[in-house]
């Protein structure tokens, strides 16, 4: 600071302005007051005889992810007065004349104290404060601690509890140390969008809209599975959700293929949820993936069994956790269906990468396209294509065989 000071001097800097937090756990009276005599005394070391000195004072708030995150705060109405006791004292020491002309003291306004103490807490829950207030056609730069309080009131929540810190917030949504994921609970909670809302905006263009006729759905990630497999089958196109959607006649049976939505994780679960709510109650994914193992070689077939989460959407639906099985009763079906079929398939684990809606019950059947074992360069592989064109017709027959419905509720709260 002293540094500082002797820059404006050498520099003809003529106005300083000094910001000062109080109100803090521990502070003394006669600690406040000492801003006045600091103010004057840094205004003499200025050394110009227009020297202006400008005191900002605010309130003591604590901040998450800081030491003092967990400390109460004192009452927005008394810190104010603090300030004023400040400027007397400054106004005292300087005179009124020199006061008015070379001093000023500044503290936010009572309304904007009053707001900040409270939100500084991180407490989710004075959204819906704020959001009443505003609803109400509240003028928040004209807002009173009467009306806060009452405001908090009818959300269940007490003003004086927030600057004592009682009971303890959820600093856990906040700090910065939080291990992944932020929020241990999100999967339980309602969300703002919801898939039933693209379910009824496409009802309203295409009424009637329904896929709760079909045997299942069979989400393919490669673009050239799915023209394959509707060139084999009786089909009509629909749109109805993002991507390509078909509907495929097989034994008088309907199955739903779906594909061109992209890939990962967020794209996969975004028409898988937009599929649900439409009323698909089975999925058996087909796609490719690489391998990490030397003995698997390209245009192998594995069955995916249980998948290492490593991704971040599955996060929004189930709790916490390694590992997710896929539906033991669709997968043996699946299995089943390529055994039929005389395709030799492996069974095991698969390691997810990156998400949109919520989830169902699913199998999954992945051809090897890579390796990441021993790498080489990228070429078109026909035992890749051969191998996804009978991991799709299996998909699509074991969606067929499988007696097991999805339930939505169980479906977004299994282990």
């Amino acid at each position: 600071m002293n540094k500082a000071l002797d820059l404006c001097r050498a520099s003809d800097v003529n106005t300083v302005m000094l910001y000062f937090i109080i109100g803090a756990p521990g502070e003394r009276e006669a600690d406040r007051l000492a801003i006045a005599d600091y103010a004057l005394d840094v205004r003499r070391r200025l050394g110009h005889t227009d020297g202006t000195v400008i005191v900002k004072l605010h309130q003591f708030m604590p901040k998450p992810g800081t030491l003092t995150q967990r400390l109460r705060m004192a009452d927005p109405d008394v810190v104010h007065g603090y300030g004023d006791r400040v400027a007397a004292r400054l106004r005292e020491l300087a005179g009124d004349e020199e006061y008015e002309q070379r001093y000023r003291v500044e503290q936010f306004g009572a309304s904007r104290m009053h707001l900040e103490v409270v939100c500084s807490r991180g407490d989710r829950r004075i959204n819906h404060v704020l959001d009443d207030l505003y609803d109400a056609g509240t003028d928040l730069s004209e807002l009173t601690k009467d009306q806060l309080t009452e405001a908090l009131a009818r959300r269940g929540l007490d003003y004086d509890r927030h600057l004592r810190h009682e009971p303890v917030l959820p600093w856990h949504i906040l700090t910065l140390v939080t291990p992944f994921p932020l929020h241990p609970g999100k999967h339980a909670l309602r969300a703002v969008t919801e898939p039933a809302e693209h379910a009824r905006h496409v009802r309203d263009r295409y009424p009637g809209t329904t896929l709760s006729s079909t045997d299942g759905v069979v989400p393919l990630y490669q673009q050239a599975v799915p023209e394959k497999t509707v060139n084999r089958y009786p089909c009509r196109r629909v749109h109805w959700v993002r991507g390509e959607l078909f509907i495929l006649k097989r034994r008088d049976r309907q199955v739903a293929v779906c594909g061109g939505f992209g890939l990962g994780a967020p794209a996969t679960v975004l028409v898988l949820e937009q599929l649900i709510a439409l009323g698909a109650r089975r999925a058996v994914t087909v796609g490719t993936a690489a391998t990490l193992r030397a003995d698997l070689s390209t245009g192998q077939l594995v069955v995916c069994d249980n998948a290492l989460r490593n991704e971040g959407v599955s996060r929004h639906y189930l709790p916490p956790g390694s590992h997710i099985k896929a539906s033991q009763q669709l997968t043996y079906a699946l299995t089943a269906s390529l055994r039929t079929r005389e395709v030799d398939a492996r069974s095991g684990p698969s390691w997810t990468t990156d998400a949109l809606y919520r989830g169902t019950d699913t199998a999954a059947v992945f051809a090897v396209a890579d390796s990441l074992v021993e790498r080489r360069p990228r070429r078109e592989q026909p035992e890749v294509a051969s191998a996804s064109a009978s991991a799709s017709a299996s998909a699509s027959a074991s969606a067929s065989a499988s007696g097991e419905a999805w339930d939505p509720v169980s479906a977004c709260h299994r282990p």
